[in-house]
């Protein structure tokens, strides 16, 4: 029986890491804005499981979505949120890591729109 994460196999790392390129390249007056933020939090993408921050969270393996982390802030900020990428949607969403357990808490849209809505509620 596959899982969802054998689904991601289908989305090569590098394949991944090209659209955040592209999204940069593409906004690059955007990409300006977050010079400094880009450069410390862009990280190699990576497959994560997220459970959705509904207000009854699914706690089991099932309930997880599978997405790749593109750019998390350093653990010294204190409150961990991250950017994931979602394939099929083809879109990047907001979360947050509380412990070992990462949350999606919103999305769907483009990298300059998620981290405009990333820097209001962590300013």
């Amino acid at each position: 029986m596959s899982t969802p994460f054998d689904e991601l196999g289908r989305a090569a790392r590098e394949a991944v890491a090209a659209v955040v390129d592209a999204e940069i390249l593409v906004g690059s007056a955007q990409a300006a804005r977050y010079t400094d933020f880009l450069h410390r939090c862009l990280v190699d993408p990576r497959p994560v499981g997220c459970q959705p921050a509904t207000p009854t969270p699914d706690p089991s393996p099932a309930a997880l979505m599978p997405v790749w982390i593109v750019l998390e802030e350093p653990p010294a900020r204190g409150d961990r949120y991250f950017l994931v990428y979602e394939p099929d949607l083809r879109q990047f969403g907001i979360g947050v890591w509380q412990g070992h357990t990462a949350w999606f808490l919103e999305g769907w849209g483009g990298l300059f729109e998620m981290l405009a809505r990333m820097s209001v509620g962590t300013d």
